[in-house]
């Protein structure tokens, strides 16, 4: 293992350790860190993704940040799950592999009162697994909280905005549409599924 290698493991480690603080804050700052070394601008992003993806306890880590986190851990872990899942095969099966990822990021969709950029990072995270992952796309599409998630965003009225504007429901609307096409093209059982949801075939255009 070359020097380069072995300070990325150091700091990985240094980081999980951090994530599963019981300090907030310290939390918070482990998954903006994570998060920030895996964005494709950052160097070495897809060296990062796969050591991070594979780091014992890391994806558990902000998986468990979703759902207790402080307001920026929750988003920094959703950023943080969605860019390790971006053009990842292993990590897109990996996340929605862990038990309590699919119910901690249904939950987070769901949360009308909560930080619309986390509702939307959970939503990018499942459109990332279901892209690049046939297996992660099936674990998707066979979990009912998550679909209903998905479906209610793309088939429930958005609020009303101002004439050509986009509020956050219809974004909201367009990532959770994207989500559930890149499912359906992964896997002929997740496009069943989905297109077995009430009004999904309507609302996508199908």
């Amino acid at each position: 293992m070359g020097d380069q290698a072995i300070e990325r493991k150091e700091l990985i480690e240094a980081l999980v350790d951090a994530l599963h603080s019981d300090d907030k804050h310290h939390a918070a700052y482990a998954a903006g860190r994570i998060r920030d070394l895996v964005i494709p601008s950052s160097p070495d992003a897809r060296a990062n993704q796969d050591a991070i993806g594979a780091q014992e306890g890391c994806l558990e880590g902000l998986v468990n940040l979703v759902t207790y986190g402080s307001d920026e851990g929750t988003f920094a872990a959703c950023h943080a799950l969605a860019q390790l899942a971006w053009s990842n095969a292993r990590n897109s099966f990996r996340i929605p592999a862990i038990p309590s990822t699919l119910d901690a990021l249904a939950r987070a969709m769901r949360n009308e009162g909560g930080q619309e950029a986390v509702r939307e990072y959970a939503c990018i995270t499942v459109g990332n697994c279901g892209a690049n992952s046939v297996e992660g796309a099936k674990l998707i599409a066979r979990h009912e909280r998550l679909m209903l998630a998905l479906t209610s965003a793309i088939t429930l009225p958005s609020p009303p905005v101002a004439p050509g504007g986009a509020g956050p429901g219809s974004r909201m609307r367009e990532t959770a549409t994207l989500a559930l096409k890149n499912c359906a093209a992964s896997s002929d059982e997740a496009a069943f599924i989905i297109a077995e949801q009430k009004g999904v075939l309507s609302a996508l255009k199908v």
